[in-house]
């Protein structure tokens, strides 16, 4: 697959953020790579991972095709918290919403939450577009107990 990397996004012209597998509409330059890819689920069996606690997904718009090779993780008892990032301006390209993202996660059986500034958690707003970008926090159903003592009605 090809990696779209994109160099001097920031003061520091060696950072590369915002790379993607889709071109993005950045005006900096760019390098295509060619890398390997596999799902999670597949890295979990080749290398006999059981139990993860914790996704971080900040994939610029790949995070459906993430999701999608997950299915056994996030279907399987215990399923991991994760913290996504919704950001339409990164997801267009992939031809789909951010909003998908949560609702795909909502479909699962999760239950999606935004920190605070003060460390808590409230629910997340249900957008139509997330421009800026939000970052959610995906709570499986059976463990929103574990976690009730951080969230603000």
């Amino acid at each position: 697959m090809t990696l779209f990397v994109y160099h001097g996004a920031f003061l520091d012209c060696a950072n590369t953020m915002l790379n993607s597998l889709r071109r993005q509409s950045w005006a900096l330059p760019c390098k295509a790579i060619s890398v390997p890819v596999t799902t999670l689920d597949a890295y979990l069996t080749r290398r006999d991972i059981r139990k993860v606690d914790f996704v971080k997904m900040d994939t610029e718009g790949a995070e459906l095709s993430i999701l999608a090779g997950a299915k056994r993780l996030l279907k399987t008892p215990p399923r991991p918290l994760l913290m996504v990032e919704l950001n339409d301006a990164v997801t267009q390209p992939w031809g789909y919403s951010a909003r998908a993202i949560l609702d795909t996660l909502l479909a699962m059986d999760f239950h999606a939450f935004i920190a605070t500034e003060d460390g808590f958690l409230v629910s997340a707003p249900l957008l139509e577009r997330y421009d800026p970008l939000q970052n959610i926090f995906a709570v499986p159903t059976e463990q929103c107990d574990e976690v009730h003592s951080w969230v603000r009605q």
